[in-house]
């Protein structure tokens, strides 16, 4: 789940699985989107299967910063 006070990125896949990228670093200065660098986010498939995506029938895939589920923060951000 996302830190407090920060926005994270998300990957989710058919609705169904969502993984959240944390800066593995706790004192890092930056998280998320306030990142200024350029950030490589490996991402294990089995945190989706976990939640029970079946990964050969993937339909959707998504990209996004916040929490998913919650649509009621609208804010704008520049990824390059």
């Amino acid at each position: 789940m996302p830190r407090a006070g920060s926005e994270e990125f998300y990957v989710a896949l058919n609705d169904a699985g969502v993984v959240y990228y944390i800066d593995p670093d706790p004192n890092a200065t930056f998280s998320g989107v306030l990142n200024p660098d350029w950030t490589q986010w490996q991402i294990n498939l089995k945190d989706f299967a976990d939640q029970g995506v079946d990964l050969a029938n993937i339909s959707k895939f998504s990209i996004g910063v916040g929490t998913k589920d919650n649509n009621t923060r609208r804010l704008r951000y520049i990824v390059h």
